[in-house]
This record gives structure tokens, C-alpha cells and sequence, in this order.
């Protein structure tokens, strides 16, 4: 389906009634927090900042122009200028630790006399760049991390970039009639498929409805004589005879998608197959070079179901996309400059699949958290702690949303449960165990349970539940790639329909871990060693309970293989 080389605004789903260089200067960080927070150099963001833009002022302020940012990470702890060791451990002295995620082990720590003493870890860039450790300061003696006075997750170096994916396709989109030579008998290979491998699926996954937003940026509609994007599309898939498949599907302008930076854009033109000319740099880089869209699947009750083909369709509107000419840019400045979400409808009887109950929405979510960092490592390394998909971690949130992406975390405090994960697990614990009790029906206690939320901009978006009766899923790397969409999607979707049990399949137990804890502590020390210990090899027995363990198999690795470490 695809030609050449490899490869903000919520779905509209019907709304649901709701009753190395020198250290950075910390002093530049003020704190108004009366707490100590954790700081890692070079940081993350800044790493891929330094990879998309070599020469940005952030970079070079850590780095001289003719050095390399270093391989290994610095964590060390900074002390507010008021601290005293409130918490009672004014004389006990404290111990940094590092915690690999996947296996639990010590990879390093520090200890420290004093109220405030001065601690510091350095931490290898490790293997693949896809390694996560878990950095908590915790009172010598401690052994508990809900002890811990800051946690910090610190990923490790990624070793390449791969940017042959985003090279912008063409920017002279051959004749519709071309497209539609190659794309009809392509598209009907897909079909049958798709068609067949869902036949071999559980009906409750076949049946389940999701939607897809996929960023992009795409050639003006004025270089082939269109008035508009919609209005190309359109006329490209009534010429290929695709109206059947595709004439629901909507381009709307985005203008949260940014454009290529320019290192990043003359990275990409120099390793197309053909090398595309300068020009292209030039358009990439620019807003009115190219046009940035969201393309959407219908809503109800046309949504896609892998019963209906959908997975053909996924890469049938990528492949024609590609054809009309669209590139996927990485990340600059404010972070990712493109994603690609996946709703898959839980709560709303005008979408396919059974309904989920309140226990199942916990379960999913509980599972998701277990493997937040195992489904980080399948996605580009740009999104792995991007503000648009804030990672949600079992131990608290750890920056904001107003934070630049390399000065992330510690020194500003967060809004009340703004992406923070304990919190909601909390309340949900209070409420099942008292008013929820009372509640005569299933939508009630959805409807209480789901009214605070870790907010919409989260790797998972809970709040997503009460206005469209959806679990969107946001963490994913804008893709110009059909196969990539459609494991994307295939993977969201199974993971519902795995992780709604909560019956023991994963080390948290779902929403057991949860809502059968004695107590809120108790539930939240479960939920912290599970997604301490989560690995990929869980995360692979989750989705074989509905897709069989081959072809769970088979799909996860070929989302690592996508992405970029």
C-alpha cells in the first residue's frame, strides 16, 4: 500500500449525557516547592532537542557547538533553600538509589549523612536506549518508595535516530489515476487479509468500535489545483473508486502540528530514496510550505471495527495520504510535533462492543499503568516523556505540561491531580469502598469514579470516559507508515479487551490490585512494584488471552522494531 520507502482535537464521537559540558546552573531553576526534587543532566528532552536541532541555544548552553552531549545521565538531588528535614529525618541521613525498570535490581546508589547532603548517581546510556530506571531519595533505613521524599525515571541515551520514515513523499503528487493503479489491487490484497486474520479473532475484539487520529503534515491543496485538502481527497477517492471504504473519513487543519526543524528536515530529504532536492528542506521547515492536518476515522455508528475491515482501511488512508504527498515530522521546541491517538470505545451504546463496567475501566487503567514504561519503549524515543502524552507513573507526576521539554520537572508544582495517577487510584479506592456502594446503577458509579481524572493530556486519557465514551491512547509517534497505524491500532484495541478481566493475568491484578487493597497504601505499594517489574514478556502474555500468544508475539515486536532507540 505504501509508494516509495518506508514510512489536539478530540475524536467526534456523539457526547455522552453526563448527570557534558558545564553543569547546568540550578539557581536558574527557582523552586516554590518545600520539598527536595531530583535533577538528571544532560536530561531527556534535552537529547532530543540535541538530535533534531544541534545548534539550538538550549543545547548549546550545556554543550560547546564542538562537543557531544555526554552518553551517561547525572542525577543528582536539589535542596530548597528552606528545607529542614520536616519529615522528621533531620539526623538519619538519605540514600539516593537507581531501580532498572523490567527487573527491580539496585543499579546505583549514594548515601548521605545530614539534613541536606550533597548526592549524586551517574547512569550508563545502556544498551539500546530503551532502558528506564527508577531514581528515588528515600530516608536511610527506607525500603518502601512510597517513602520517598522525590522519584525521578530517568531514561537512558537513545543510540541512533532513524529519519528515513519522514522524508516527505513527493511534492508532485502524480495523476489520481496513477494512485488509483497502484492503490485498488494493493488495498484489496490487504483486505482479504485483514478480512481473514480477523476472522480468526475473538468476536468481542472483531466487534469492538475505535476511532483514529492520525497527524500529519501534507502538500499545499493549491499544487494540485485543489481549493482544499478535503476537497483533494475527496477527488482522489471517488477516482480510485474508494468511496465505499473511505468517503466518511474527515482532514480538518491542525495547526498543533508543527513543521520539520531545519537540521531535522535536511536529515530527512538526505536519506530519501530518491534524495529529494533542496526544495523540499525549504517547504518542510516552513508553515506555508506545508499544511498541517489531522486526518479521522467516522464516529459512530460508521467507526471502525476489525469485523468491518478496519485494518485495511487504516492503511488504505496512510497509502493515500502518501500518494497525495504527507510527511511525519519528529519534534522540536514544544516537544512531539505529531502523533497519532486511538480511541477505542468502553462507554458508548452507539459504538460496537460491549459495554465496560466501572471495575473493568479500573482494570484497564490499572493495567495500563502497570505497563506505562513497557509501552513507552514501543514508540519513537521522542514521545517516551512528551507533555502531549505524559507518562503515568505509579509513584506521582513529575513535570507539567508548561515545562519546555529540557527543563523538565521539580522546580514549579504541579496542579491538583493534574496527571497524577495516585491521586485518582486513591479516590477510586475511597469511593468503591464507601459511596459507591450505594450507587443503584453501573453509570452512576462510572460517572463518580471517572469525574476527576489525571487529565486528557496523559499517555492514557481517562477523561476521554465520561465525554465520549472512549479510552484514548496518545502515545504513539505521528507515522506516514500504514503497518505502523495498524498495529497501532490492533494493539489498542486488544489490550482493552486483555486487560478488562483484571482476573490475575498481570502482576498487578488489574483492578484487584486496586479495589480489593485493604487500603489506598496498600493498593498503591501493589501498583508500584508491578509497574516497577512490568516487562515486555508481560506485556506480551496480557494481549496473547486474546490474540494468542504468536500473534501477540509477533505484533509487539514488530512495534519495537518501528521504533526508534
Amino acid at each position: 500500500l505504501n509508494p516509495g520507502s518506508e514510512s489536539s482535537r478530540p475524536l467526534r464521537w456523539p457526547p455522552l449525557p453526563c448527570p557534558r559540558g558545564p553543569t547546568p546552573r540550578t539557581d536558574a531553576m527557582p523552586s516554590t516547592s518545600e520539598r527536595p526534587w531530583l535533577h538528571e543532566a544532560p536530561q531527556y528532552g534535552l537529547r532530543m532537542l540535541a538530535a533534531v536541532d544541534p545548534d539550538n541555544p538550549a543545547v548549546l548552553r550545556f554543550a560547546a557547538p564542538a562537543e557531544a552531549l555526554p552518553e551517561d545521565t547525572r542525577v543528582s538531588v536539589l535542596w530548597p533553600d528552606s528545607w529542614g528535614g520536616r519529615d522528621g529525618t533531620t539526623g538519619a541521613g538519605w540514600r539516593l538509589e537507581a531501580r532498572e525498570c523490567g527487573s527491580g535490581d539496585l543499579a546505583a546508589f549514594a548515601e548521605g549523612r545530614g539534613t541536606a547532603p550533597q548526592l549524586e548517581l551517574r547512569l550508563p546510556a545502556g544498551g539500546n536506549g530503551s532502558k528506564l530506571w527508577r531514581c528515588a531519595l528515600l530516608p536511610c533505613g527506607a525500603t518502601d518508595v512510597g517513602e520517598a521524599a522525590a522519584v525521578l525515571h530517568v531514561h537512558g541515551a537513545p543510540s541512533e535516530r532513524r529519519v528515513t520514515w519522514m522524508a516527505l513523499t513527493t511534492l508532485e503528487p502524480p495523476p489520481i489515476s496513477e494512485a488509483a493503479a497502484a492503490l485498488v489491487p494493493a488495498f484489496s490484497d490487504a483486505q482479504r487479509f485483514e478480512a481473514e486474520y480477523a476472522s480468526l479473532l475473538p468476536p468481542a475484539l472483531r466487534s469492538r468500535g475505535f476511532g483514529v487520529e492520525l497527524e500529519l503534515l501534507v502538500v499545499p491543496p493549491d499544487r494540485t489545483e485543489h481549493f482544499t485538502k478535503t476537497s483533494e481527497l475527496r477527488a482522489a477517492i471517488a477516482a480510485a473508486g474508494l468511496a465505499a471504504r473511505l468517503e466518511h473519513w474527515s482532514v480538518a487543519v491542525d495547526p498543533s502540528v508543527e513543521p520539520f526543524l531545519p537540521a531535522s528536515a535536511a536529515a530527512a530529504c538526505a536519506v530519501a530514496v530518491p534524495p529529494a532536492p533542496a526544495e523540499w528542506a525549504e517547504l518542510m521547515v516552513r508553515r506555508k510550505g506545508c499544511t498541517s492536518v489531522e486526518l479521522k476515522s467516522p464516529p459512530p455508528p460508521r467507526e471502525l471495527r476489525l469485523g468491518r475491515g478496519a485494518l485495511a482501511d487504516v492503511r488504505l488512508a496512510a497509502a493515500l495520504l502518501r500518494w497525495r504527498g504527507c510527511a511525519a515530522p519528529d519534534c522540536g521546541e514544544r516537544g512531539a510535533a505529531a502523533m497519532l491517538h486511538c480511541h477505542v470505545n468502553v462507554r458508548s451504546s452507539e459504538g460496537g462492543g460491549e459495554l465496560l463496567c466501572a471495575r473493568e475501566l479500573l482494570s484497564v487503567f490499572c493495567a495500563w499503568l502497570q505497563f506505562e514504561h513497557v509501552a513507552a519503549s514501543l514508540a519513537r524515543s521522542w514521545v517516551r516523556r512528551d507533555r502531549w502524552c505524559a507518562p503515568l507513573y505509579a509513584t506521582g507526576p513529575e513535570f507539567s505540561f508548561s515545562d519546555k521539554p529540557w527543563a523538565q520537572g521539580g522546580h514549579r508544582p504541579l496542579p491538583p491531580h493534574l496527571l497524577d495517577a495516585p491521586a485518582f487510584l486513591c479516590r477510586a479506592h475511597t469511593l468503591w469502598r464507601g459511596e459507591c456502594c450505594a450507587l443503584a446503577s453501573e453509570e452512576e458509579r462510572v460517572q463518580r469514579l471517572f469525574a476527576v481524572t489525571p487529565g486528557r493530556l496523559a499517555s492514557l486519557n481517562v477523561e476521554a470516559v465520561l465525554k465520549t465514551g472512549t479510552y484514548e491512547f496518545r502515545r504513539h509517534h505521528a507515522t506516514t507508515c500504514g503497518d505502523a497505524a495498524r498495529n497501532w491500532c490492533l494493539f489498542c484495541v486488544a489490550f482493552v479487551e486483555a486487560a478488562r478481566p483484571g482476573d490475575g493475568a498481570c502482576l498487578g491484578r488489574g483492578a484487584e490490585a486496586l479495589l480489593d487493597a485493604q487500603s489506598p497504601e496498600q493498593a498503591l505499594t501493589r501498583l508500584r512494584e508491578a509497574q516497577l517489574l512490568a516487562t515486555r514478556e508481560g506485556l506480551v502474555a496480557l494481549l496473547a488471552r486474546v490474540l494468542g500468544e504468536g500473534e501477540a508475539r509477533a505484533l509487539v515486536e514488530a512495534m519495537a522494531a518501528e521504533s526508534c532507540v
